[in-house]
């Protein structure tokens, strides 16, 4: 190892100290980030006085020489810290999405009190908000030409059924409209995502004590006369989680041929990782009992989260039943999902599904 390379790193060991220092002094650090860049200095020191240790750990690992062994030392280390705080960062994206879940569901609760306090006084009665036996969960985004319609299907074929719509910062007018509806609405401060919204729902049955808990997309390709058809196996005891699945009967609008593959693709995915063989994989119309509600509330995939429930729910050997339904073309507004979309889907999901495999055990219910 050259002699300039040597004092190279000394002085950079040198001027990382000084400023690793001054942020202590000034109290803008933490501990564990104060030890790992003082140990990173040592690192470049002791690469900068014991040049023999670089040449030995060159020949062991094989790099041709001792200046390369040096940058790809360096670069493993950073990139250890970057890993660091790629968790940090996550973690800190979970508490922020608990707090903006939290944070709409209160303020919804307390906007329904106010309506209720003021009808209790106008008609000399006390009405409270509570929880009925079933809530169907609408998440929706930029619908503001479907979900009206998604709303009245609802209140035609199950009116004896809560439903909740939980807005996801929408930009055209679906609130607006929903307000000019009257409908239940958990509007999100800011965009969590598809799953992020289900999750609201999740915890919104959980907290009011629903005994079953219904996806049901507010882009108008879910068929709501279904929706009993969904609930009737959890309600007799035969499944714990039910999903309306377009291809059993292959009837009604089927998708692309190349989303067909990529689900077909999942499908078996999922077989291989937990033994659970769903065609539909992907529908986002599903309806789960309580103790599902109770995991979901709290575990519960971001981006695309329906592959990634059933792997979850097949991990707990949870029952699950696919329930024959017809399905309809979006009525209006443009998918989320575009070609590379769908690519970056497949690619993610794939991962998302190994690696939810590969850190949770099997348990048993």
């Amino acid at each position: 190892m050259t002699v300039t390379l040597r004092i190279i790193l000394l002085i950079a060991s040198i001027l990382n100290c000084a400023w690793i220092i001054q942020r202590i002094r000034k109290a803008q650090t933490r501990i564990e980030d104060s030890v790992f860049w003082i140990l990173f200095s040592g690192l470049l020191i002791g690469m900068s006085l014991f040049p023999q240790v670089i040449e030995w750990g060159a020949s062991i690992t094989g790099v041709q020489s001792a200046v390369n062994f040096v940058f790809l030392s360096i670069i493993f280390v950073l990139m250890l810290k970057l890993f660091r705080l790629s968790i940090k960062m996550s973690q800190i994206e979970n508490k922020l999405q608990t707090f903006a879940q939290t944070y709409a569901i209160e303020k919804f609760k307390s906007e329904e009190k106010g309506k209720h306090m003021n009808t209790a006084r106008s008609e000399n009665r006390t009405n409270v908000p509570g929880g009925g036996k079933y809530l169907i969960i609408i998440p929706a985004y930029n619908e503001q030409e479907n979900i009206v319609n998604a709303i009245q299907d609802i209140n035609c074929y199950i009116p004896e059924a809560d439903y909740i719509v939980v807005n996801d910062c929408s930009k055209d007018k679906t609130r607006e409209i929903l307000q000019q509806e009257n409908a239940p609405c958990i509007d999100l401060p800011v965009n969590l995502g598809i799953g992020g919204g289900v999750q609201t729902g999740y915890r919104y049955a959980l907290e009011y004590g629903y005994d079953i808990a219904v996806q049901f997309d507010g882009d108008g390709q879910h068929d709501a006369s279904y929706i009993k058809d969904l609930i009737a196996p959890i309600e007799n005891g035969q499944a714990d989680v039910t999903i309306g699945s377009r291809f059993v009967t292959q009837e009604g609008f089927q998708s692309s041929v190349m989303r067909r593959l990529g689900i077909r693709f999942l499908s078996s995915l999922i077989y291989l990782l937990c033994g659970v063989k769903v065609k539909d994989v992907t529908s986002g119309m599903r309806a789960v009992n309580r103790e599902m509600i109770e995991r979901f509330a709290w575990d519960y995939a971001q981006d695309y989260p329906e592959p990634e429930a059933i792997l979850t729910a097949g991990l707990i050997r949870a029952r699950i039943l696919e329930v024959p339904v017809q399905m309809r073309e979006r009525q209006g507004g443009t998918s989320s999902i575009n070609t590379v979309r769908s690519m970056y889907y497949m690619i993610k999901v794939s991962i998302a599904l190994v690696i939810t495999r590969m850190t949770a055990g099997k348990e048993k219910t």
